[in-house]
């Protein structure tokens, strides 16, 4: 399996920027590819939080459960697919040069 890393660096606070990451139902508004999100568990963000996510992907609606498997707030956020034979792992701030501060 390949992996693949994609890094971009932004220019707001590291809270700020977690902030808009844990903002599940403003994501259709944030990104275009977003259609719908679907909250599946109550409570905070963190370890465990689930979601079904509906994206336009090539032209086609593509729908996903996600499920958080690591958080530290204002440091990272993983996630993954649940149930699927695709794997996508997502990490938030942890390479950010303020992060650790």
């Amino acid at each position: 399996m390949a992996t693949i890393t994609v890094s971009n660096q932004i220019a707001a606070p590291v809270a700020a920027v977690f902030e808009r990451f844990t903002d599940l139902e403003g994501s259709p508004a944030r990104v275009s590819g977003i259609k719908s999100i679907e909250i599946l568990t109550t409570g905070r963000f963190g370890p465990m939080t689930r979601w079904r996510e509906t994206r336009e992907v090539l032209g086609r609606l593509d729908t996903a459960d996600m499920e958080v498997t690591a958080f530290e707030r204002d440091r990272t956020i993983e996630r993954d697919l649940v149930g699927a034979a695709r794997h996508l792992v997502g990490a938030g701030a942890d390479h950010h040069p303020r992060a650790a501060a």
